[in-house]
């Protein structure tokens, strides 16, 4: 998924979150930081620790994958 912005990469979390059926007191438990942390992530990612986001990643059993601007994404290309 392309992120633009911290508001786009909260917001994909949190869906990513509610889809594992996941609440905030159990990702916090599973990322070792507190509950209020993971509802200032999801509500205010602008000002969140680089840390944070790759603990919640971890515990949500995410992955961050950084390339060039405008570049394809490579998985989604199919050998014909």
């Amino acid at each position: 998924m392309r992120v633009n912005s911290p508001k786009e990469l909260a917001v994909y979390l949190q869906d990513r979150r509610v889809l594992k059926n996941v609440s905030q007191e159990k990702a916090a438990d599973l990322a070792s930081v507190r509950q209020a942390t993971v509802s200032a992530f999801e509500s205010r990612p602008e000002s969140a620790k680089l840390e944070t986001l790759f603990k919640l990643l971890s515990a949500l059993d995410l992955e961050l994958e950084v390339g060039p601007k405008g570049e394809a994404d490579r998985s989604l290309e199919l050998d014909w």
